[in-house]
């Protein structure tokens, strides 16, 4: 939850109705985001509704009807000069800072991955590292979601560039 306060400072969380709901039947239809500012993109099951973009371009939220299942994607500089396993490390410490159980972790050629459980909820993580900037994605659903999101959150980890 703490990373999900943190990245609600920097962009906005005001919900917009969806214009169908995603049924556990039906196969999601995607839509892409491009971030100018960052150049990253990825796809994106349309049953989650952007949210406007941060003022300072960095990134978007998405957001399920109810609230209760949220991608966030955004980008930032690499500050602090860290590498791609130290910044691995922080958000690992993050997520259990939080509370949460990371039952998976990974550190590959240019990004890493972490997923886990934070209270009743399933999280997913990925950033990749490009020349300065970090580029990351993270969902969070509940966990009666699960069979759900497995597609949609396959489809955003491949396609995430």
């Amino acid at each position: 939850m703490q990373k999900l306060l943190v990245c609600a400072a920097v962009l906005s969380a005001s919900l917009t109705p969806l214009a169908t709901a995603q049924t556990q039947n039906a196969q999601p239809q995607y839509a892409t985001y491009k971030n100018a500012r960052f150049g990253y993109s990825l796809q994106y099951p349309t049953f989650l509704a952007p949210q406007p973009e941060a003022q300072n371009g960095d990134g978007r939220r998405f957001l399920s009807r109810d609230g209760k299942t949220i991608l966030t994607v955004f980008g930032r500089h690499n500050a602090f000069d860290r590498t791609l396993r130290a910044e691995h490390a922080k958000a690992l410490a993050d997520w259990r800072k939080d509370g949460a159980k990371v039952t998976y972790s990974r550190v590959g050629k240019g990004y890493f991955a972490l997923s886990g459980y934070v209270g009743g909820n399933i999280f997913y993580e990925k950033t990749l590292m490009k020349r300065d900037q970090f580029h990351t994605f993270f969902y969070e659903y509940p966990r009666a979601q699960k069979k759900v999101m497995d597609a949609p959150v396959n489809r955003s980890f491949a396609s995430f560039r």
